[in-house]
């Protein structure tokens, strides 16, 4: 990131375990908070501070899409249903 300063440079924060290590999610959210275009989730119910991310993300107004990976399913809507309900619980803390 320090090369790359054209101001339509952004990351994708991961919400991988990495980001909970050398000083916490806080401390590495700030380095990237200016940068971040995008968010990639896995399943929310995944040891990951999801409600404190997001808390983070509407702190910085972030207007961008979250990703969600989730495994296959043969009831999608229904999983989507849960993946949504999940989400707005997350927001809502």
């Amino acid at each position: 990131m320090q090369f790359a300063t054209h101001p339509n440079f952004r990351i994708c924060w991961n919400c991988n375990p990495q980001d909970l290590e050398d000083g916490g999610i806080r401390t590495n959210f700030e380095i990237v908070k200016d940068r971040i275009g995008l968010v990639h989730m896995r399943d929310l119910y995944e040891d990951y501070p999801y409600s404190e991310l997001f808390q983070m993300l509407r702190g910085i107004d972030y207007q961008g899409f979250c990703l969600a990976e989730i495994p296959e399913t043969s009831d999608p809507i229904r999983v989507m249903k849960y993946f949504r309900t999940l989400f707005e619980a997350q927001q809502a803390c």
